[in-house]
């Protein structure tokens, strides 16, 4: 082979891997590893080698998203509450929990990281937007509160917040799992004696959820019971 097609070859090369290489960078479809035939997609902003996903939640056809027929039954994770967990080589990287939509982050997903720390960022359509608010478990040690949370609403409790008033420094005390309906279960956070006023945020499988602002929380609270009235989520306090 003479030089000048060795050089060819090696600039066709070179144009492949950088190609390749840029698609990797902005992103790229994964095939979720619970499903042994590939056939649900979860849109992956910034892929890392040796990285796998798993998809728990609802999922929605190419055909009902783009109109269009696949070679295979193909889909993507979809719908309010779900949950992407990654890993790399194995190893537990990240949580998603929240709305997806077409297989990409779309509305307020929670995220927690191997290292412990916890964040509440709004995407759409797989892009960030504005800035991500980390755990107030990362920002100050304080006394431990532990209390009964009460679920007596007519939707699962998927995840619930607390933060010092005007802040945006939530911190999540169901450990990413859900309190289902007429379930009752203890947690802790961090109460700082400091500060008087709270708010809380509770989020259920009806699709939306409620701030509660300005809730006055000592430390002889002992349960916050979620309930309905009238249509409209309601919390209140128990001492003792």
């Amino acid at each position: 082979m003479n030089k000048k097609k060795m050089l060819i070859l090696l600039l066709i090369f070179v144009s492949v891997f950088m190609v390749m290489t840029a698609a990797f960078a902005n992103g790229q479809w994964m095939k979720a590893a619970n499903y042994k035939d590939g056939s649900v997609l979860v849109w992956n902003p910034s892929p890392t080698e040796g990285e796998t996903v798993v998809w728990e939640g609802g999922k929605i056809s190419s055909y009902e998203l783009t109109g269009k027929e696949s070679g295979f039954p193909l889909y993507y994770a979809h719908g309010y509450d779900g949950v992407a967990t990654w890993y790399i080589n194995g190893e537990f990287e990240q949580r998603d929990q929240g709305p997806h939509y077409g297989g990409k982050r779309n509305g307020e997903i929670i995220q927690r990281f191997a290292d412990g720390r916890t964040v509440v960022a709004n995407w759409q359509h797989g892009i960030k937007k504005g800035k991500e608010t980390e755990s107030i478990t990362r920002i100050f040690e304080v006394k431990q509160q532990e209390m009964d949370i009460l679920n007596n609403s007519p939707y699962h409790i998927t995840a619930l917040f607390v933060c010092p008033a005007n802040s945006e420094e939530w911190q999540e005390v169901l450990d990413g799992t859900e309190l289902r309906i007429g379930k009752q279960r203890k947690v802790s956070f961090n109460l700082d004696n400091n500060i008087h006023m709270w708010d809380i945020k509770v989020v259920d499988s009806s699709g939306g959820f409620t701030v509660f602002q300005n809730q006055r929380i000592k430390q002889d609270v002992s349960s916050i019971n979620y309930y309905y009235k009238d249509g409209t989520g309601h919390i209140g306090f128990a001492v003792g």
